[in-house]
């Protein structure tokens, strides 16, 4: 089960936290729409300041693909960051329509939409998903490592890296036993 949300229009001035956070989901990815702006797809109003945190569960990332943006170049903005909260590290800054996506490192990724007090537009759509982390540090004498889903078909979107550190002399040897 996903959930939807959106900045509701409360006054002038609209500063509304919302987090997002799925039911507990065993087949892995799961994902919704994100309906950010007031009165999405018609023009937002003027002075909003809405903060989004997409919060997924488990051993998890998000990742978020933005569909349709439509704002004030000059003036609106959205920013994204790697986190709970506009604290975190910034991801990145979208003013116009350029097929983009973030993923965020762990389980949160946080969304603020700003617009001035001047002309407004159709505002932003975009559709998220969360993926099941993979890779590591490994250190032991021995191990496996798999795919996500393994032996099953691996999420779309997928991105792991294993770091294996050898101590002293040891040299690492590695051997793939099922590829596909």
């Amino acid at each position: 089960m996903c959930a939807v949300a959106y900045c509701a229009d409360v006054g002038n001035i609209n500063t509304i936290y919302t987090t997002i956070t799925p039911e507990t989901n065993s087949s892995g990815n799961i994902g919704g729409v994100y309906y950010s702006v007031p009165r999405y797809p018609n023009n937002y109003p003027n002075n909003a300041q809405c903060t989004w945190t997409i919060h997924s569960t488990g051993n998890t990332t998000v990742s978020l693909i933005f569909t349709d943006v439509d704002l004030e170049t000059c003036c609106d903005y959205i920013k994204v960051y790697d986190g709970p909260s506009t604290l975190h590290p910034f991801l990145g800054e979208i003013q116009e329509y350029r097929n983009q996506s973030f993923r965020s490192s762990s389980n949160d990724l946080t969304v603020l939409f700003y617009s001035d007090h001047s002309v407004t537009h159709r505002g932003f759509h975009a559709n998220w998903v969360f993926i099941e982390s993979c890779g590591g540090y490994m250190t032991d004498w021995m191990g496996d490592l798999s795919s996500p889903w393994y032996p099953n078909n691996y999420p779309d979107n997928s991105y792991c890296t294993w770091t294996i550190h050898s101590t002293g002399n040891m040299t690492v040897s590695l051997t793939f036993p099922d590829v596909v």
